[in-house]
């Protein structure tokens, strides 16, 4: 029924172990709550920092230099603390904060104080007890100001509800309304349908008189998503002029967005579009990661520079033609780009594939081949080194690569590629990537490399990249290359 109230059941207040109980919370306010807990440490580094000298001060036999390497180091502590404690809460949801900080903490210590006794010499002069007595400090404060800062948000949360009112599809409202009953975080005041919006009169008569009553926080639609002019368009564009005059905050029920985590307003030209993104954005994460690959493409470039020329005069000497093998790749988006390698074939190799496809040893569109006769005696050597692949470097300054992402393929294999393959054209391709470090050539089904590239995309971060480039190092070392 239009104008139902549904009653929000009881719960008891949640304790301080109950972290999972803020998740459900939206992002604004868990952003919030995270801002807030950030200042709190800040404080508590300072209070901490101040308790430590303070105590030096009473214990003489602590005594120890108070100079600018002490603080560099507490100040290296601090922040080695919160890092963990982050990764931490992430990792161990259902830990409590009371365990995450003591972890976080006393790993923070052992790991900086390790430090100091590899690096330890004359030059050296930090107070190891004012850094023990500022860790042991920081880490209680830090433990007991989060439990007892969240058992607090979450108590005055319970003391006054989020106000709510449902308009939408009504068996899919009534069903939404019923799952945040279920929490004493939220109340929801009543539910409307949109299909009779039209036509029982004193609808918005009503949300005026209940926004007057009681305050609205949040008005949500649910909506049904019917043809321009339905009853249901006219009362989503009723309630929208409602929220916007009276200043009520608007969302919209998205159950059918369960699975896709970057969804955002957007606009094209002067037009509202909702976005959905499958792929890491154009933040600051990535362009890190631009600016890494310049700068370890360009590192590497003058590095291995030598050993390039050597390589480039042992291509030459063995047999005629080019040093460097150019062929078109797809790379972000299906674009062509010209890729470089040095020359490890015999010069007409790709004339000689086509007589050699029924030995391919993968599964998919790809050739690969253990013995392949087209290969050199130098290119066999640069191929189990992988300094044929040292060119790419060139295409990295360029842009048109990245020195971790999927493997650039063949336009030819692009075409054979079903739907679901699409997805590893959808990030900038590597130079390394999961598939080399997770099993290179000891893969010989394409789905798996698919799912490998799927994967690294879906779980991207910087801490990704740099974990495969150390894993390449050893792959390179192990002279795997073929």
């Amino acid at each position: 029924m239009p104008g139902t109230g549904v009653k929000t059941k009881k719960a008891a207040a949640p304790g301080i172990s109950e972290r999972l109980e803020f998740q459900p919370h939206s992002l604004r306010e868990q952003s919030f709550f995270s801002q807030s807990l950030l200042l709190i440490d800040l404080l508590v580094g300072a209070l901490s920092f101040s308790g430590a000298i303070w105590l030096r001060s009473l214990l003489p036999r602590l005594h120890g230099p108070l100079n600018d390497q002490t603080f560099t180091a507490c100040g290296f502590l601090f922040l080695i603390t919160m890092g963990m404690a982050l990764m931490y809460r992430r990792r161990l949801p259902h830990h409590s904060d009371l365990a995450v900080c003591m972890r976080a903490g006393i790993l923070a210590e052992l790991l900086l104080l390790t430090v100091l006794f590899l690096i330890r010499g004359e030059a050296l002069a930090v107070s190891r007890p004012i850094l023990l007595l500022f860790g042991l400090m920081l880490t209680c404060g830090l433990a007991l100001t989060h439990a007892l800062f969240t058992r607090w948000h979450l108590q005055q949360r319970s003391r006054q509800p989020h106000n709510i009112v449902i308009i939408g599809e009504l068996g899919r409202s009534q069903e939404f309304a019923a799952r945040l009953s279920e929490s004493p975080y939220w109340r929801v005041l009543a539910t409307f349908s949109d299909q009779t919006w039209g036509t029982v009169a004193g609808m918005t008569a009503r949300l005026d008189q209940i926004i007057r009553e009681s305050a609205i926080d949040t008005l949500v639609l649910v909506p049904s998503f019917l043809a321009t002019g339905s009853p249901a368009t006219r009362c989503y564009q009723d309630v929208l002029g409602f929220c916007a005059a009276t200043g009520t905050r608007l969302q919209i029920y998205a159950d059918w967005l369960d699975d896709y985590s970057q969804v955002y307003l957007d606009h094209l030209g002067n037009t509202p579009v909702l976005t959905f993104s499958f792929n890491p954005e154009l933040t600051w994460p990535l362009i890190i990661k631009r600016i890494l690959d310049v700068a370890g493409a360009g590192l590497l470039f003058l590095f291995t520079a030598p050993l390039m020329l050597l390589a480039a005069v042992l291509i030459k000497l063995e047999s005629p033609g080019p040093v460097f093998f150019r062929q078109f790749r797809n790379g972000l988006r299906g674009r062509s780009f010209l890729m470089y390698k040095f020359r490890s074939m015999v010069v007409n190799a790709e004339a000689l594939r086509a007589g050699l496809a029924d030995q391919n040893e993968m599964l998919g569109p790809v050739f690969k081949m253990k013995h392949d006769p087209r290969i050199t005696r130098v290119g066999h050597w640069l191929r189990k080194s992988s300094i044929d692949e040292l060119p790419q470097l060139f295409n990295v300054l360029r842009g048109q690569m990245s020195l971790v992402g999927p493997r650039p393929p063949l336009p030819a294999e692009v075409a054979q590629y079903g739907i679901e393959h699409l997805r590893r054209l959808s990030m900038k391709p590597g130079i390394t990537g999961l598939w080399q470090v997770m099993g290179r050539n000891r893969i010989a089904d394409f789905e798996t490399w698919v799912q490998l590239d799927a994967e690294y995309i879906r779980n991207w971060s910087l801490v990704l990249d740099l974990k495969i480039l150390a894993r390449t190092v050893g792959a390179v070392l192990r002279m795997g290359g073929r």
